[in-house]
Parts: C-alpha cells; sequence; structure tokens
C-alpha cells in the first residue's frame, strides 16, 4: 500500500460498541462473592476503525477481545486488479 513509501495515514474515524460480553460471562461463570464483581468493563466488545489514506485508500481495522465467535486472523488487501487473503499471520 506504499505506506511511508508515497503515501501516509491522513485521518481516522474509530468507534467501539458498548461493552457488554464480558459483564454477560462474569454474571454465567463467577460466584457472587467473587472479587471480580468489583471490576467495571469499559473497554466496547468490539472496535472498528476507518483509515484514510493521503492518496485515496481506506484501510478497516477491526479488533475483538471478547465476544465468544471463534478466533481468526483474517487479513484482507483488495484493490481494483484483485486481492489478496490468507487467515494467519504466517501466509
Amino acid at each position: 500500500m506504499n505506506i511511508s513509501r508515497g503515501d501516509r495515514f491522513d485521518y481516522l474515524v474509530s468507534m467501539s460498541s458498548p461493552s457488554r460480553s464480558l459483564d454477560l460471562y462474569r454474571e454465567q461463570t463467577v460466584p457472587k462473592d467473587s472479587p471480580k464483581w468489583k471490576e467495571k468493563y469499559i473497554a466496547g466488545d468490539m472496535n472498528t476503525t476507518m483509515i484514510k489514506t493521503a492518496n485515496g485508500l481506506t484501510i478497516k481495522v477491526q479488533h475483538d477481545t471478547s465476544t465468544p465467535r471463534p478466533y481468526d486472523r483474517i487479513n484482507l488487501i483488495q484493490g481494483t486488479k484483485g486481492l489478496f487473503r490468507s487467515k494467519d499471520a504466517e501466509t
């Protein structure tokens, strides 16, 4: 994408969902007398960030650490002439 080689990040918009998954998990699994009930979860379950580059490219980054969905690391770069997709960090 030529970031720092002719293009650069220009601006971004980042939004998070409400924090609900960890509260629900605690309700279902943690005994009521546990000190974990004093914790307050403030980070959202899912964060989505849209980044625009100076040359007009758009980058979407999603970060999810607390919802009960299967782990995956899907890396995708897509343009007008094709795409590349890998499901882990090593390919």
